[in-house]
């Protein structure tokens, strides 16, 4: 009996250790309300940037939080009787009453130190769960007028304030981006260059009849400018890159087809000279002089519709090759002309000899 008591002991004794929820983030134009100043429970009002610069709801004790929906508040506010009537009883017997609960957050009841509390957990958010008593209840009911025109005021005025001024704030970022040579390829180089700027450069693009939020921004939003910086500039820079590249193979392929085609025109004389052999040295001088200057006309032609879609260097250094080529094209074909005389000369020689020896012959 005393081994399965000490097991049973052994079983029920846990060991909890208390593991903090991350820290909940910053609020621009936040606005907080005391709920218990002994024992540290505020709730702040604000805009909150990391969740589409929504009006964000704070309720903050020493140890925890809880960040909720202004939806969810108001549903809060309007259990508020049944609420107090649970939590104004004489705590008894424990019992955990669920008064609301959604996809995102719960609304229970506990005891807590000898007095019922009201729980208010987030169901997406570990560890973000915090307690109310009785008082603490009642100052929130207290303040509930002043909640809610906080949250209607910075909905209506302070929200397009602020997303225009973070507009203003982007615009900035580009323009001194495009400025650098360098320019910051991560999210921490970018946040580094985002601290490093001077608020007041940014502050002289705002309206002035605004209230300035450019500070704020920049302290408590640099990871989401960062962010918006970034892809915007990939966005920028891809296009010129990629056009850039298909001018340059565009440039290129005209290029080579003009390559191409003096090559095919210098290959299709060959073939004419090959193929149809001149009888005299008069003949082949006038045919070559002929193909000669209708090859610098198709050549010039085709220089002309090519010249105005390519760069200027590559147009001067492509029309000296041109030149170049034409002018050797001359000189192979005044020198293939030459051999070309000097053999028919040598065979008319020979012909001659071989006459005269034959008539000498003859006579003998």
């Amino acid at each position: 009996m005393a081994g399965s008591i000490a097991n049973n002991v052994a079983i029920y004794k846990k060991t909890s250790t208390y593991i903090p929820p991350a820290s909940p983030s910053e609020l621009i134009d936040s606005t907080n309300y005391t709920l218990n100043f002994m024992k540290r429970k505020f709730i702040h009002i604000g805009i909150d940037p990391s969740d589409m610069f929504r009006v964000a709801v704070h309720i903050i004790t020493p140890s925890r939080y809880v960040n909720i929906s202004t939806e969810f508040l108001q549903r809060i506010f309007s259990l508020m009787g049944n609420i107090l009537s649970f939590i104004l009883e004489q705590p008894g017997k424990y019992k955990r009453t669920i008064f609301l609960e959604t996809e995102n957050f719960k609304l229970s009841s506990m005891m807590y130190s000898g007095e019922n509390t009201l729980v208010v957990e987030s169901k997406i958010q570990d560890g973000c769960r915090i307690l109310l008593n009785r008082v603490e209840l009642l100052q929130l009911q207290y303040l509930e007028w002043c909640i809610f025109e906080t949250i209607t005021r910075k909905s209506t005025i302070m929200q397009p304030i602020i997303l225009h001024q973070y507009e203003i704030f982007t615009e900035y970022l580009g323009r001194e981006l495009s400025k650098m040579d360098s320019a910051p390829k991560t999210i921490e180089e970018m946040v580094i260059f985002i601290r490093n700027i001077r608020d007041d450069h940014i502050i002289t693009n705002s309206p002035k009849h605004d209230i300035n939020f450019i500070s704020q921004l920049k302290m408590h939003a640099f990871t989401q400018l960062a962010e918006h910086s970034i892809q915007r500039w990939n966005v920028e820079i891809s296009p010129e890159i990629e056009e850039d590249n298909i001018e340059k193979s565009t440039m290129y392929s005209k290029i080579m087809n003009v390559v191409l085609i003096i090559i095919c025109i210098g290959l299709l004389l060959i073939v004419v000279m090959v193929l149809n052999p001149p009888v005299k040295s008069q003949q082949i001088l006038a045919f070559s002089n002929e193909t000669t200057e209708a090859t610098e006309g198709i050549v010039k032609t085709m220089w002309k519709a090519v010249k105005p879609i390519i760069s200027p260097d590559t147009a001067a250094a492509a029309s000296e090759i041109s030149v170049a080529n034409v002018t050797r094209l001359r000189i192979n074909h005044h020198n293939t002309l030459s051999r070309i005389n000097h053999s028919f000369n040598n065979n008319n020689n020979t012909i001659n000899n071989y006459n005269y020896y034959n008539c000498n012959h003859t006579d003998k």
